[in-house]
């Protein structure tokens, strides 16, 4: 029984998205990655875009959603890497302001979230992306 307010992925016959979270503050991720996972998603979870590429490279990621500002790198630069190399889609987490929206879709993001964050604006972008093709 889902006693949270989110909603719980039921049907897993429908592949939903494998997420790379990619956040530098510590409790922000632990918290989106147990969310997420309540809510029936598979999640890579790290700290640094140099992390991120590592698990990127096993290929068991659909969506990047990753903080712009990381302590090795930009989120931009992740994306535009991401994306080249592994067809990721992207939704971009930023404390800058709505400015950054063009930025981070030019970059390749599919969607730009303000922080903080709320998980139903979060839960809705990802699914926005809707399911991956996998074999």
């Amino acid at each position: 029984m889902n006693n949270s307010r989110w909603p719980v992925r039921n049907d897993m016959s429908d592949p939903s998205p494998r997420i790379l979270l990619v956040e530098d503050h510590d409790d922000t991720l632990v918290v989106l990655t147990r969310l997420l996972r309540m809510s029936g998603y598979e999640v890579h979870a790290c700290g640094t875009a140099k992390t991120a590429r590592e698990l990127a490279e096993r290929g068991q990621c659909d969506v990047l959603v990753a903080d712009i500002g990381l302590p090795d790198g930009s989120g931009l630069d992740l994306m535009r890497d991401m994306g080249r190399r592994h067809g990721l889609r992207g939704i971009a987490m930023t404390g800058h302001g709505e400015h950054d929206a063009d930025t981070c879709v030019a970059a390749g993001f599919s969607r730009h979230l303000m922080k903080p964050v709320a998980f139903d604006d979060l839960l809705a972008a990802i699914e926005s992306l809707g399911p991956k093709n996998r074999p």
